[in-house]
């Protein structure tokens, strides 16, 4: 979760990836995905070796942890009512304080 990984992949498998979308994190179990066609790759994202096509790019993130799901993102600490949460873990609550269950 500390990682952010960009994927730069040949058409037919970007194709196949881009309906993810925000998911492709949680499928990875990283904090950041991102999809990119295979054309934009930087020189330092390697070449998958079981996938062909498929070019990975991985950094360590610096945005702050959320305390609840451990993402890395963005947004934690922009909430006052919840500075150690991201906005999903914000939403969730929210969500959750809701329930009649």
């Amino acid at each position: 979760l500390d990682a952010e990984v960009r994927l730069y992949c040949a058409p037919a498998l970007y194709a196949r990836l881009l309906p993810l979308g925000e998911e492709l994190r949680f499928v990875l179990i990283t904090s950041e995905a991102r999809l990119c066609p295979a054309d934009e790759r930087l020189a330092a994202a390697a070449a998958g070796s079981e996938i062909e096509g498929l070019y990975i790019a991985v950094a360590r993130s610096d945005y702050e942890k959320c305390a609840r799901c451990w993402q890395r993102r963005e947004e934690v600490g922009r909430d006052e009512a919840h500075p150690g949460l991201c906005a999903r873990c914000i939403k969730n609550i929210g969500a959750a304080a809701g329930s009649p269950c």
